[in-house]
């Protein structure tokens, strides 16, 4: 879709000049040049979700085997953001950003000496802010994924750890729980990723999801939800969707979809599938010599499979020890069980398991949603932080000078009583009460007020644009998948209607027909269409075309009477 950064840039850069002239604090000006300079860089969309939530793994999952190499595990130690490029030295992929300010690149060695539970470890996590990889992974083009450490970190006590270790690991902890909430807060956009709970309940999947997303004040304009480690639950994974659905349904105003995978799953399949396949064939012929008698008892224990032996298997419980290799044991199991039900035919039970793995929806539902509007959803992050910004003046340094000003006042209203009591020229004492009064006046708080005020106006307005650009978005993404449901004429009136081929009013609506008349006839055609349609989906974007055109008729002149 369109470019929403140029207006933004003119708001931003405008209102840095007008807060410097208001002699407010120069860093809030440098923020909102900041906040223009960044308009054209890739949005960042942050991974949130409890410390274990399988995150890393997920991260893992979603960009393949680039990351596989410099092994980021569930006990990532602080922000790690994900950017397109190469690294300058191969053997040292890994930029640390340091509490000093200092930056250095690293090995994966050192990576992997982060993520040791032992004081000296924790001792060098301490020292560290952020992580960062470059990486030429198509996805990162236009987006940075940021892997935050995780909320609700719990320490747990062990007498073989020590007091050393505690006075580390609980400040640590402390510190890895804020930055993970304010990423979210401050991330363009957000998959908020839940894992195994206690209750593998409706009720506890939707609380917990309800929790995870209001971290950072969650809106399903910039949000969406992982239930991962679907593998974990043999009755979560055969209802995954249904659960999916319902937990979407009942949080849509913070989240715009909620996607089931299983990232274990899919990091399997990435080494069962490479090299044409040979690992899945492997497994399956391996799998096969296997009675499916024995399967039975097997796939009920991870302790029976390694090692139970039976006379009906041929298959010595060393060779099973060696077919199961490094997998985790719930993703061997749910891999097994699709063998299986495919008659052990790895050409059929691909496709089966990476929809399992649900990581191509994921990618679908990330494109459509977040990589497709990067520039959308770096201006909205904009706004947003732009809005805080002058909140925060209001807050300190309007209430600062309110306070100011009325001092200065008292001051005046005494210097003035002690002219007026000293008697001696009225001219010459009055011409005194007017330059004392010119050196105490300083800068107008109302003005400061009105400034703050308007500047306020200006980007709400950039706001509710861009609030109605997203819900133009979303249909259009409605109407691309039901083309059906529409008129070729109507689907072409829609489309440009709704900015697929700019935003700018004239390239919404046919040359020359910007007049109100031709405006109104078509809004009443669609509010017709949205009250009388049968379908569900025809409503819906009839509805948003209508409300399309009531903005286009606001900005246009209406005829005059008679």
């Amino acid at each position: 879709m369109g470019d929403w950064s140029r207006p933004l840039r003119e708001v931003l850069t405008d209102a840095a000049e007008q807060l410097l002239t208001a002699h407010l604090p120069p860093a809030v000006a440098a923020e909102f040049v900041r906040l223009a300079g960044e308009l054209d860089q890739p949005c960042t969309l942050a991974v949130v979700g409890r410390v274990n939530a399988g995150k890393s793994t997920f991260v893992n999952a979603l960009l393949g085997s680039e990351l596989s190499k410099v092994g980021c595990t569930e006990t990532t130690a602080t922000v790690t953001c994900f950017r397109y490029g190469q690294p300058l030295d191969p053997a040292r992929p890994v930029r640390c950003h340091r509490r000093s300010g200092r930056v250095t690149d690293e090995s994966p060695a050192f990576l992997a000496g982060l993520q040791e539970n032992d004081p000296e470890a924790l001792r060098r996590a301490e020292d560290v802010t952020r992580l960062e990889f470059l990486l030429p992974h198509p996805f990162l083009r236009d987006v940075t994924l940021i892997d935050t450490p995780g909320t609700a970190a719990v320490v747990q006590e062990h007498q073989t750890r020590t007091d050393e270790f505690f006075g580390f690991r609980k400040p640590l902890a402390e510190r890895n729980e804020a930055l993970t909430d304010d990423t979210a807060r401050t991330a363009d956009a957000v998959v908020y990723l839940v894992g195994e709970i206690a209750r593998a309940t409706d009720e506890a999947f939707l609380t917990e999801f309800g929790r995870a997303s209001a971290t950072g004040g969650a809106r399903a304009m910039n949000a969406a939800g992982v239930l991962a480690k679907v593998d974990r639950d043999p009755a979560i994974l055969a209802r995954r969707h249904a659960l999916a659905e319902k937990i979407a349904g009942q949080l849509r105003d913070g989240l715009n979809t909620i996607v089931p995978v299983s990232a274990g799953v899919q990091r399997a399949l990435d080494r069962l599938l490479a090299d044409g396949g040979g690992g899945l064939n492997r497994l399956a012929a391996a799998a096969g010599r296997i009675p499916a008698a024995c399967w039975d008892q097997f796939l009920a224990s991870e302790e029976l499979f390694r090692d139970l032996e039976r006379p009906d298997c041929p298959v010595a419980p060393a060779e099973r020890e060696e077919l199961l290799a490094d997998l985790p044991w719930t993703v061997f199991t749910t891999i097994v069980r699709e063998l299986l039900a495919c008659g052990y035919d790895p050409a059929r039970a691909a496709p089966r398991l990476e929809e399992v793995a649900g990581f191509r929806q994921l990618k679908e539902v990330l494109d459509r949603h977040f990589f497709r509007r990067s520039r959308f959803l770096r201006a909205w992050g904009a706004v947003g932080r732009a809005r805080t910004l002058l909140n925060r003046l209001r807050r300190e340094s309007l209430a600062a000078a309110e306070d100011h000003a009325h001092r200065e006042r008292d001051r005046w209203e005494r210097f003035r009583a002690f002219l007026r009591s000293a008697g001696g020229d009225r001219a010459v004492a009055a011409e005194l009460e007017g330059y004392v009064g010119d050196g105490l006046g300083g800068v107008s708080v109302g003005r400061t007020r009105k400034l703050l005020d308007a500047l306020e106006r200006k980007l709400a307005d950039v706001s509710r644009d861009l609030e109605h650009h997203g819900a133009d978005f979303e249909q259009l993404e409605v109407l691309d998948a039901h083309p059906a449901a529409f008129t070729g004429a109507e689907a072409d009136e829609l489309r440009a209607l709704l900015g697929q081929h700019g935003l700018e009013p004239e390239q919404r609506v046919p040359a020359g027909r910007l007049e109100f008349g031709h405006l109104a006839g078509r809004q009443r055609y669609w509010l017709d269409a949205a009250t009388l349609g049968r379908e569900a989906v025809r409503r819906s974007v009839a509805d948003r075309a209508a409300a399309r055109y009531g903005l286009l008729l606001e900005a246009r002149p209406r005829p005059a009477a008679g």
